[in-house]
């Protein structure tokens, strides 16, 4: 075992970690997204402070980044407490399913509930399978 890298922010919990296509390692505090290249160097700051906002960069907020996953576009996909998210290269944040409220809805993104999603995964066709922990359920969304 070797030590990558060491975060060194002002928020020390490190929650959620994923690597993509060309190595890079992307790595969620409780509310900011960061990535470093694969030999844990360059570090830069993709998206996020605390809160639960969509946005760009700053502009964005995170309640409890759990779960990160890279898609098959080269997208984040973050299980950020009751939301699901998207994370774009260029820090674009938007929540593909889920609100702020805690709770146990099926349904389209905006109105889709859960209690503490936790964990996360992505199929070959794209599909997300959701561990909502408080909850008990598997989840599965389809995004278009």
């Amino acid at each position: 075992m070797t030590t990558l890298y060491t975060f060194t922010g002002s928020n020390l919990v490190l929650s959620g970690i994923a690597v993509d296509k060309a190595h890079n390692i992307y790595f969620s505090t409780t509310g900011a997204i960061y990535k470093v290249d694969s030999l844990g160097q360059n570090p830069t700051y993709v998206a996020g402070k605390n809160g639960s906002a969509d946005g760009t960069g700053i502009g964005a907020g995170f309640s409890g980044v759990f779960e990160l996953r890279v898609n098959k576009d080269g997208d984040l996909v973050a299980a950020d407490e009751n939301k699901i998210r998207l994370i774009t290269p260029a820090g674009v944040v938007t929540t593909l399913a889920g609100t702020a409220a805690i709770g146990l809805q099926d349904g389209d993104g905006n109105v889709a509930a859960f209690r503490f999603a936790v964990g996360l995964t992505i199929d070959a066709s794209g599909a997300m399978y959701v561990a909502d922990d408080a909850n008990a359920r598997i989840r599965k969304i389809v995004h278009k």
